[in-house]
């Protein structure tokens, strides 16, 4: 009986709450922005990210470095992985990539090779975790690199 009389109040606030929120549809509404790394992280990481170029039919690889920023440090026990990974013209070594750590950075090798000469663009996603001594955040950034076939 007392959690019916709980319950009932709650919904209520609910849908009174609902009924007051409005959401912009006009034409002046803002798109969502593709912010940088840096922007993403809030100070808490930066993204470097290393093209590579190779003879058509060779293996290369573009590396990923996530730094933590002061007063954060890499979650040792998170699963970093760079994954989803697309691209024309680029052969994958692997569908996803497991991330080092190392001090305050974690390291992402991607291991590609050019099927075709040119530049191929590659997308993918890198999720990893970051620390500071109140909590860790899991972050997940879009992988923008470039594999050069010569």
């Amino acid at each position: 009986m007392k959690f019916k009389k709980l319950i009932a109040p709650l919904a209520i606030a609910a849908l009174a709450a609902a009924a007051f929120t409005t959401l912009d549809t006009s034409a002046d509404a803002q798109e969502p922005m593709e912010l940088e790394a840096t922007e993403l992280g809030a100070g808490s990481f930066s993204v470097s990210v290393g093209n590579a170029t190779a003879k058509v039919g060779e293996a290369a690889a573009i590396t990923v470095t996530v730094t933590a920023a002061s007063g954060f440090k890499p979650n040792d026990g998170y699963p970093h992985r760079a994954k989803k990974l697309t691209g024309d013209g680029v052969k994958f070594g692997a569908d996803s990539v497991a991330g080092a750590v190392s001090g305050k950075s974690i390291r992402f090798s991607v291991p590609v090779t050019p099927t075709s000469a040119g530049p191929h663009a590659v997308t993918g996603q890198v999720k990893f975790s970051v620390c500071n001594d109140k909590s860790c955040h899991i972050k997940k950034v879009p992988l923008n690199a470039t594999v050069t076939g010569t």
